[in-house]
């Protein structure tokens, strides 16, 4: 209750008007601002401000609702008032046909939504990609490589350091059993990472050294005074090459989905005309000549 009763005056003094004028205007019984004739009530603010927001986080957020209510009003009336006939109706034109197109776009893609295959085939999914691989041409280098991290002195480092090189079925297998000694590690070199990345995790590779460390069928083993890198680069893409499919899988999928959006949007255009056409709710009366 004294949330209410707090809110309720510092909107009062917040709509810079006096509190008997204000009684003499008819307004909504939950009312708690007033702009003219137009009024902001207690639901509409409510519904602003957290529930478990404290007193006074209410009072200043309730405040700057309020301020910003009253603002958009008071523009719009002065809009209303100086704004010639012309420009008013010109704002209108647009303001109906920005509510026109928000509808129409909110039931086609209710319907869409409803319609769309969103299975994508591992065949179709080649097949675009083979059709379009020049689109997808990459930006930077990309890598295949696994890595590990671990302390300088690691009491099993040659053993791990042996298992990495190898890298067998067996090898791979007590590495992953591993790795939990390990401060970082990357086992599956099989993805493709970004360069950016790639020197992100592994700080000691920089623009000095990426070239002579990042070779494709490399292994390379640094050091710092903390920690020992194990780096074996797997594959090497460059910039302005041909990006793999695995690497632009995901992209791929979006375009083939947007461009099945855009073939049911379109179709869903033709048939309500021509089912309007067919039942009647839509002619042509007559055809426009230019003058």
């Amino acid at each position: 209750m004294l949330r209410i009763v707090s809110l309720l005056l510092l909107c009062l003094l917040v709509s810079g008007c006096d509190y008997l004028s204000f009684l003499k205007r008819p307004k909504p019984s939950d009312a708690v601002a007033r702009v003219n004739e137009t009024y902001l009530s207690a639901a509409e603010l409510d519904a602003f401000i957290p529930a478990d927001a404290s007193e006074e986080d209410s009072i200043l957020l309730a405040q700057t609702f309020i301020n910003r209510w009253a603002t958009e009003k008071l523009l719009l009336e002065k809009s209303r008032i100086n704004l010639s006939f012309e420009k008013q109706a010109e704002l209108d034109k647009l303001i109906e046909k920005y509510k026109n197109d928000l509808y129409a776009r909110a039931y086609k893609e209710v319907i869409v939504s409803q319609q769309l295959d969103t299975v994508i085939r591992d065949t179709e999914q080649l097949d675009f990609y083979n059709r379009n691989a020049t689109n997808f041409r990459l930006n930077e280098d990309i890598y295949q490589l696994r890595f590990i991290q671990l302390s300088k002195n690691h009491s099993g480092l040659k053993s791990v350091t042996d298992k990495f090189k190898k890298f067998d079925a067996k090898s791979a297998r007590e590495l992953d059993s591993l790795s939990i000694q390990f401060n970082k590690a990357s086992l599956n070199d099989s993805l493709w990472v970004r360069q950016e990345d790639v020197l992100r995790v592994i700080p000691l590779i920089n623009s000095d050294n990426i070239d002579e460390i990042l070779k494709k069928s490399q292994f390379s083993q640094l050091q710092d005074s903390l920690s020992v890198y194990l780096i074996f680069v797997k594959d090497k893409l460059v910039r302005n090459e041909i990006a793999p499919l695995s690497y632009v899988e995901k992209t791929l999928n979006q375009i083939i989905l947007n461009q099945r959006t855009a073939a049911l949007m379109k179709k869903l255009e033709t048939d309500l005309t021509n089912d309007a056409i067919k039942d009647k709710t839509f002619e042509i009366i007559k055809h426009h000549e230019k003058p």
